[in-house]
């Protein structure tokens, strides 16, 4: 007999949630450098890269999502087109790596953790929910 296919565990999922400049990211940094294996993935951060003129130029559906985003009665629904083509990158992501034992996402809303772990087909091991000051989440997102 041959031998069997090696059976890759279920990646660790880890979920940061929190306003914008509460310090997500920096948490997420923080877990990959404890936690070897895994990979942060800051969903904001690609929802700006799949927005820029460089993505909409290369991407029919990208540049759909864009004037879509543009129009403020169909903003809700580009948002969640936006946010399928940010889960299936990070799910594609997750499964062309051999190395990445896990994820460290941030900026998910609360309301799509259970169709991520669909998508992903693995349980969040840990949410991490931050608290600011508005006023501290304000002047570190006039500072970006």
């Amino acid at each position: 007999m041959g031998d069997l296919p090696a059976v890759r565990p279920k990646p660790l999922l880890i979920i940061v949630l929190g306003g914008p400049g509460s310090g997500k990211s920096t948490l997420g940094v923080s877990l990959r450098a404890a936690l070897p294996g895994l990979c942060t993935v800051s969903s904001g951060d690609l929802a700006r890269l799949a927005m820029s003129d460089t993505a909409k130029a290369g991407s029919p559906l990208l540049y759909s999502i864009a004037r879509q985003h543009g129009d403020r009665r169909r903003r809700k629904q580009a948002a969640g087109r936006l946010n399928e083509v940010i889960a299936a990158s990070m799910v594609a992501a997750l499964g062309s790596s051999t190395t990445t034992a896990g994820l460290v996402v941030d900026g998910l809303r609360a309301g799509e953790l259970a169709r991520f772990e669909g998508l992903v087909n693995a349980r969040i091991a840990c949410i991490f929910w931050l608290e600011c000051p508005r006023e501290v989440m304000i002047a570190r997102s006039i500072q970006r």
